[in-house]
C-alpha cells in the first residue's frame, strides 16, 4: 500500500512522456516535465524511487507483489500473454 503512490505516479509520468495523454494538451506535459527533471527531479522523482526501493527492499515477497504491480500499473500485461 505504501509502494502504490510512487507506482501510480511514475507510471503516468512514463505514459505522458509517452505522449498516452496528448488530448490533455500542454498540462500533463509540463507536469510530467517539471516531476522528471532538474531542478524538482530531487524533490519528486528521486524520492519516489528511493521509497519504492525501500519497499521492495523489506517486502517479504518482493518479486510475487513488486513486479505484478508494476506491470498492472505500466499496463504492460498485454505483453506478457500468449500470442
Amino acid at each position: 500500500a505504501l509502494m502504490e503512490h510512487p507506482v501510480r505516479v511514475l507510471a503516468l509520468c512514463s505514459h505522458v512522456n509517452a505522449l498516452l495523454w496528448v488530448r490533455n494538451g500542454f498540462t500533463a506535459l509540463n507536469q510530467a516535465y517539471n516531476y522528471c527533471r532538474e531542478p524538482f527531479a530531487h524533490r519528486g522523482r528521486d524520492l519516489d524511487v528511493f521509497l519504492l526501493q525501500h519497499c521492495v527492499a523489506n517486502l517479504p515477497d518482493a518479486p510475487g507483489v513488486f513486479l505484478p504491480t508494476m506491470i498492472d500499473r505500466f499496463g504492460a500485461w498485454p505483453f506478457f500473454a500468449p500470442p
